[in-house]
């Protein structure tokens, strides 16, 4: 598992370097840094999650079915597709919150120990409301173009401005 994480570190670093230097990088390097990363690393977050409820149901001595799962996670998902229907930009909001604090907690809860309350607890969520700020953040602003072209079409009703944030803030987020 460490060198797995390591490996995507580096890898994911060095993407960051060239990108950053290739100012005008073909789409085909781009393409090959992430058919690299997949075949090395996996599939990105998401297509496990039946694994993960399956193994909290079974440390909660719960029963666990895929296809009650399934139902359940597609109807989530009919759900919130309608409230964002209905309420573009509260659910926008809400994505963010989920997403920053997701990809945040992906890393900080991998730790030994984990707090359920108290101080540490809350140290923990902060710090994973802060790495995930840099993380997402940092994707976000390096795709401002193509963020701001998708963000067009949900009609929000407000402007992000994705690149006045500098983005070594997200940096120091991220570390």
């Amino acid at each position: 598992m460490q060198l797995t994480r390591i490996s995507g570190i580096v890898l994911s670093l060095t993407y960051l370097v060239v990108i950053s230097l290739w100012k005008t990088m073909p789409i085909q390097v781009e393409w090959a840094f992430c058919i690299v990363l997949l075949a090395s690393l996996g599939i990105p977050h998401g297509a496990a999650d039946h694994l993960v409820a399956e193994r909290l149901s079974i440390r909660e001595n719960k029963s666990f079915g895929l296809l009650g799962f399934v139902l359940k996670y597609f109807s989530v998902m009919l759900l919130y597709g309608v409230f964002w229907y209905f309420f573009p930009l509260v659910s926008f909001i809400i994505f963010l919150g989920i997403s920053v604090f997701h990809f945040g907690d992906l890393e900080t809860t991998s730790m030994a120990e984990s707090a359920n309350s108290g101080l540490k607890y809350f140290l923990q969520l902060l710090k994973s409301f802060v790495l995930g700020i840099g993380i997402l953040g940092f994707i976000l602003t390096q795709h401002a173009p193509e963020v701001a072209q998708i963000l067009q079409n949900f009609n929000l009703g407000v402007k992000i401005p994705l690149s006045e944030i500098p983005i070594a803030f997200y940096i120091i987020c991220i570390l």
